[in-house]
Order: structure tokens, then sequence, then C-alpha cells
């Protein structure tokens, strides 16, 4: 895999875990920090 080709994969891969699990609204609607525990979980196994 071309390095450009595996960035393009590792980017996507982030936006979408990112998007899933530490978008704007629910961050906003967190009145705890417990959002923080699945998104790191989401980039751990992700590698």
């Amino acid at each position: 895999m071309s390095n450009d080709v595996r960035d393009t994969a590792i980017r996507d891969a982030t936006a979408r875990i990112f998007t899933d699990l530490a978008d704007p609204q629910t961050l906003n609607a967190a009145t705890n920090e417990a959002w923080k525990a699945p998104l790191w979980s989401a980039l751990e196994e992700s590698g």
C-alpha cells in the first residue's frame, strides 16, 4: 500500500470515528466526560 493510500485510509477511518463518537451535538449535550471512553476505545481498536 502506498503512503498516499495508507494516509487516506487512516484519515477516513479517523474522521468516521470522530463523526460517530465525538460530533458537536454529542459533546455539547454531554454532562460529563463519559463520551471519551468509547472514543478512545474506537481509536485504539483502529490502530
